[in-house]
């Protein structure tokens, strides 16, 4: 019983602020654009001050494990074809393809991943957490990009050195970078100063999760249901049932164990959407699949976090 209040408990904080969020976007307190800036502010401002945070704050190596590495590239590379394959059968249209593809291979570890992180992991382990996301992250949006290039319209060269720049370059990515260059050279903040960017980065997840909250839309889902439910299923537990078995004879860390877990198991990436939109494939699918991921995510990460408790305990 323990156990699984432990899940729960790490789960359903996410939902709460989520359905304040829902509240705030149905009473049109913030509409639309403004829910964009305030979007491009928390990922662009807030985010980056919350990772570096997160690994300054530890104090543990931050030098992921060969074993770990390969774990989260098998991961990636095998949740890549399968969403290729599963993808291919479950819709003749192409554009709905791509949004699926996207949608069961983009896992959604920044926003969901790190509070779940920071409930049930101690700092050490968040801080290994999110180093992970310097190759979790990069790895994810040049698989998206390639998937775009796959389902998208007409013939195009996928630009290698600007999606390597995309991945790589970014707010976040430097925000973690940074941290762990203050790490290595163990550089020392002033209280003050660390206070300031813990205040700041404190407000990025919630904010992001009231964003999630108040762009859901629960109508509108019939469209390609049967699709949709293959790619939800694909997403929260055909991916997971392939790799967490495994993990009893992985050789992982309990915190190492913990990011195979959510990698696998986290619902869609909102930043599908971007992705779908430039490569002109069905944004009605990205955004169900993101809605409906999410909404199921409390059912399937208490599950995977209770039998990855499990299997620790």
């Amino acid at each position: 019983m323990d156990i699984i209040m432990l899940s729960i408990n790490a789960v359903i904080p996410l939902f709460i602020v989520m359905g304040a969020g829902y509240y705030i976007g149905r009473t049109g307190l913030v509409d639309s654009k403004t829910s964009k800036k305030i979007s491009t502010m928390a990922f662009r401002v807030l985010m980056p001050f919350h990772l570096f945070n997160s690994i300054y704050s530890g104090s543990g190596t931050l030098m992921l494990s060969h074993r770990l590495l390969v774990w989260i590239l098998v991961v990636e590379v095998v949740s890549f074809f399968a969403a290729y394959l599963v993808a291919q059968a479950a819709s003749k249209e192409r554009s709905v393809r791509g949004s699926l593809h996207q949608g069961i291979f983009r896992a959604n570890m920044l926003v969901f991943g790190l509070p779940i992180a920071q409930s049930i992991l101690d700092p050490d382990g968040v801080a290994l957490f999110t180093v992970a996301l310097l190759l979790i992250l990069p790895v994810q949006t040049l698989g998206s990009i390639l998937g775009r290039e796959l389902f998208g319209e007409g013939e195009s060269e996928i630009r290698w050195g600007k999606a390597l720049m995309r991945s790589f370059i970014n707010p976040n990515t430097l925000g973690m970078l940074v941290g762990v260059v203050f790490v290595l050279l163990n550089i020392e903040l002033p209280e003050c100063v660390l206070s300031g960017i813990q205040d700041i980065g404190s407000i990025a997840s919630p904010l992001c999760l009231l964003l999630i909250g108040a762009g859901f839309e629960v109508t509108g889902l019939r469209s390609h249901i049967k699709a949709l439910g293959i790619g939800v299923f694909c997403r929260l537990f055909l991916i997971p049932l392939l790799f967490v078995p495994l993990l009893l004879w992985g050789g992982l860390t309990y915190a190492e164990n913990f990011i195979v877990v959510l990698l696998c198991s986290a619902p869609t990436a909102t930043s599908i959407y971007t992705i779908v939109e430039e490569g002109g494939l069905d944004k009605g699918m990205a955004k169900e699949m993101i809605i409906v991921s999410t909404l199921f995510s409390l059912l399937s990460l208490t599950f995977w976090v209770y039998i990855l408790q499990s299997i620790a305990r």
